[in-house]
């Protein structure tokens, strides 16, 4: 009995340390590409996504007036 006993204490022992060598390394392997997705959204909003935002608002204002004053393009 003694025997099980210390065999299942290695066994819990020896996956503990299995899986604390293997989580670590992936989880700040996961924080970093969390990271960088961030970063990277921030970067194509900021540089793609806006300026897009602000030539169709652009665009949309021109065609307002044309058509309030031409009555053309509503």
């Amino acid at each position: 009995m003694a025997a099980v006993g210390w065999g299942l204490y290695r066994f819990i022992g020896v996956g503990r340390a299995t899986i604390g060598d293997g989580l670590g390394p992936l989880l700040e392997n996961a924080g970093g590409t969390v990271r960088n997705v961030r970063v990277t959204s921030e970067y194509v909003s900021d540089a793609v996504v806006t300026p897009i935002i602000r030539v169709r608002a652009f665009v949309a204002g021109v065609r307002r007036v044309l058509s309030i004053f031409g009555g053309r393009f509503g």
